[in-house]
């Protein structure tokens, strides 16, 4: 298997869009390889070129309550600075969701 879930075949008379919401509340400081936290941006970084290349579109939702300092490694995993959010307050979650969903429902096309 390729992964967690079992994707379905696509409908080749469809055109589909690959969109990933990358959500994290906080700094990279520890994954299960690293606990360092260059290492751990630098494979980010890595991971996220690559799906760029792959065609996915990538938002990012940092979700800073605590006044952690901006996060550029996931800013610039965004695929544009539009799709890079940082949520300051918990009101602003909502805001964001509705953001990157309206958003997304502009993508569909109709015939």
């Amino acid at each position: 298997m390729g992964g967690p879930f079992i994707i379905p075949v696509k409908d080749s008379n469809y055109q589909y869009s690959d969109v990933i919401i990358l959500v994290t509340d906080g700094l990279n400081t520890q994954n299960r390889y690293s606990t360092s936290q260059s290492a751990i941006d630098t494979r980010e970084q890595s991971l996220c070129s690559n799906a760029k290349a792959a065609g996915m579109t990538i938002y990012t939702v940092f979700i800073s309550t605590g006044g952690d300092p901006s996060q550029p490694v996931l800013m610039n995993c965004a695929s544009a600075t539009d799709k890079a959010i940082e949520v300051k307050s918990s009101g602003q979650v909502l805001t964001a969701f509705t953001s990157i969903g309206t958003s997304l429902s502009k993508l569909r096309i109709a015939q």
